[in-house]
């Protein structure tokens, strides 16, 4: 199963450490069994994202680009957000995402194949 996980860490080191404790405990599974990519900050989401200031933290939530627009996630199976302190806002930009997955792009554009 591939998710889509955001979370609170004070560091990168203590995030790797983090992860893999929250999932662990949450899934009852093996800290073995747990692989994760892209462990990337707020600031680098922000810096990396193809949304302009204008899209505020909707530029979180940016899997991909299609059809020349940014791709949203969130297509298949909705992020899982174990936050505190910004849980709220997050969880209000997930919400106001104009679309999810690039076949929500697609319809959103009305580029329906």
């Amino acid at each position: 199963m591939e998710r889509v996980v955001f979370f609170e860490a004070p560091s990168r080191p203590e995030a790797r450490r983090l992860l893999r404790e929250l999932l662990v405990a949450l899934w009852e599974v093996s800290p073995d069994s747990i692989e994760y990519y892209n462990l990337d900050g707020e600031n680098d989401l922000i810096a990396n994202s193809m949304g302009g200031e204008e899209t505020g933290d909707l530029r979180l939530f940016e899997c991909g680009v299609a059809c020349g627009q940014a791709m949203y996630t969130g297509g298949v199976g909705h992020p899982l957000m174990l936050l505190d302190r910004s849980l709220d806002r997050v969880m209000t930009a997930y919400l106001s995402l104009p679309h999810r997955g690039e076949a929500g792009l697609r319809k959103y554009l009305g580029k329906i194949d």
